[in-house]
């Protein structure tokens, strides 16, 4: 073999390798990018899983939160009502009560609301009344009956007079008394 012939099989050989060296380039980057592919979706699987659960029972979440929604209604006036209705209805119900227990409501008035939690409002009621031991017990158990509810957040009790064993001895009362009112 002529020297002309050696050097054109090494320039033909070279030239086989440029060509092909894009080619093993190209499937390298490809089957780094198959197992990079393999990779995200072995990460995706769990989360598509759940995401598939959840859609399957999205109809169970669904009644489930209808359910929380009414038992939540139980606890709170609804948006549709101002401060000032929510405050004068509270009211009226918390007298009603006090009075139907037997104590002598002196005065009550609602206080400024408060907003502490996002979405909620409270609504405050201060309320001065007067009756022995027996109407301030019938009295809270009475409160436990409204609502939405009512929660006692002070409570102050006095001995009005001098103590008489013969007859009950009567209290002067003051409570401060909350309830929770969804934000409009």
């Amino acid at each position: 073999m002529s020297r002309g012939q050696a050097r054109d099989r090494w320039v033909l050989a070279l030239t086989m390798v440029v060509l092909a060296l894009p080619l093993v380039a190209g499937t390298a980057y490809v089957v780094e990018k198959h197992r990079w592919a393999q990779s995200q979706l072995e990460q995706l699987a769990p989360r598509y899983a759940r995401l598939q659960g959840m859609v399957q029972a999205s109809a169970a979440i669904e009644a489930a939160n209808q359910q929380a929604s009414a038992s939540l209604r139980a606890y709170l006036y609804p948006a549709d009502k101002t401060l000032n209705q929510a405050g004068n209805e509270m009211q009226q119900q918390i007298r009603d009560a006090l009075s139907a227990a037997g104590l002598r409501v002196g005065s009550s008035q609602v206080m400024q609301s408060k907003s502490e939690l996002p979405g909620l409002e409270r609504v405050q009621v201060g309320i001065k009344a007067e009756g022995d031991l027996p109407a301030l017990q019938a009295a809270l158990l009475g409160l436990q009956a409204l609502h939405p509810a009512v929660w006692v957040d002070s409570l102050a009790v006095n001995v009005m007079g001098a103590a008489r064993a013969e007859a009950p001895q009567n209290l002067s009362i003051q409570m401060e008394l909350s309830a929770w009112k969804e934000s409009s």
